[in-house]
């Protein structure tokens, strides 16, 4: 490769396409994924005329259906262009192993890889390679939270488990104070993660872990076995982690060297009433304590907080079969649930800029930026 040529990847968050129209979801920000040489990103719905409701699904059986797969195709060349999607998600099993493997099915005829799900754990576990001047990428994915019965197993579908168990205990001798949250990555998961990144490091220059994990809708929040589980990913071998699931921009991490996006966010998501979601139909909101949030009057089929509009899209810049550069390129959550790309000269970008600031200082994350041009610069040097 030429020394001052680069191969760049663009990753974004999670994905749910509308019920009608979905192409209009990625009209403003595709002409960033198309100057991309590879695109990355967590699909969060089913896409299946498949499927049955499942009774132990939580917290209690879905009710709105799935996605329409004869929509994949704007997921495709034709559209938003991705070359490989996570469905390592809390949704893969929603609506049946069949559901699943239809979903998985209509991505991969669209030409994308579909990793992190399938008919058994050998399927789950497949990585993602892709490969341009001589340069090899190879991309694992796997899920921390999981609903019973959705991992995949010898035998049995769902989504690659990267299970932690969770307990608490009283930190406090005064009552109703919060409790010390204690979450242990499960052992045979972590050491399989471990062997299946090294594995894969045999193989190509660079590896890349996507895990659907953490706490959703909490500002900053941070779990502790993220870090417990993205430290042991890079020790291992990965040269970055991409986190989804929270819905939310959450804080960045450098940990030897190498960067932890505890949280990409949401990329492009359908048009959801909050009632769908969860929440008080009385009063409107979603009202359990921490994740209580009401919603915006002006946007009632926006159903995530407001501070979810703070998007990013992460863009990698691959030089001598190393990632050399890592940068975000702010992005805002319109009205219509549309990604807008936002430039340095307007006024968002500054709001976006604090809210990534914000979300690394409030959990003690000493991660470093600096602005160049329309982009924020993730400095991983000390």
């Amino acid at each position: 490769m030429s020394e001052n040529k680069k191969i760049t990847l663009i990753a974004g968050g999670d994905i749910s396409l509308a019920k009608e129209n979905p192409e209009t979801k990625f009209e403003l920000v595709k002409p960033i994924l198309d100057a991309a040489d590879f695109r990355f990103g967590q699909l969060e719905e089913v896409l299946a005329t498949d499927y049955c409701q499942q009774v132990f699904a939580y917290p209690r059986p879905r009710t709105a259906k799935p996605g329409d797969p004869e929509h994949a195709w704007v997921l495709g060349k034709k559209c938003a262009n991705f070359d490989v999607l996570s469905f390592a998600s809390n949704h893969t099993l929603d609506w049946s192993e069949n559901a699943m493997q239809q979903t998985i099915d209509v991505v991969k005829e669209q030409g994308i890889q579909c990793i992190g799900a399938g008919w058994d754990i050998e399927d789950a576990v497949k990585p993602a390679i892709l490969e341009k001047d001589g340069v090899k990428i190879g991309i694992l994915a796997y899920c921390s939270v999981l609903p019973k019965g959705y991992a995949a197993d010898k035998g049995k579908a769902g989504a690659n488990p990267l299970r932690v168990s969770t307990y608490y205990r009283q930190f406090d001798w005064q009552p109703g104070t919060p409790p010390e949250i204690i979450d242990i990555p499960d052992p045979e998961d972590l050491a399989a993660m471990e062997n299946q990144i090294r594995e894969l490091k045999k193989q190509v220059d660079i590896v890349i872990v996507s895990i659907h994990w953490g706490v959703h809708f909490m500002s900053a929040f941070l779990a502790e076995y993220q870090f417990k589980i993205g430290h042991a990913a890079i020790d291992a071998g990965a040269d970055v982690i991409f986190g989804h699931h929270a819905h939310l921009v959450k804080g960045i991490e450098i940990y030897n060297g190498k960067p932890i996006f505890y949280s990409l966010g949401n990329f492009s998501v359908a048009d959801v009433p909050l009632r769908v979601i969860a929440g008080d139909k009385q009063n409107g909101y979603f009202t359990f304590k921490p994740y209580r949030w009401k919603p915006d009057p002006e946007h009632p089929n926006y159903a995530f907080p407001y501070e979810s509009r703070n998007a990013v899209l992460l863009k990698l810049e691959i030089g001598d079969k190393k990632i050399d550069r890592f940068s975000l390129l702010p992005v805002w959550m319109g009205g219509d649930n549309r990604p807008e790309p936002v430039k340095a000269d307007d006024p968002r970008f500054e709001g976006i800029f604090n809210y990534i600031k914000y979300v690394c200082e409030n959990q003690w994350l000493e991660t470093k930026f600096e602005q160049d041009g329309d982009e924020i610069v993730v400095l991983t040097e000390a």
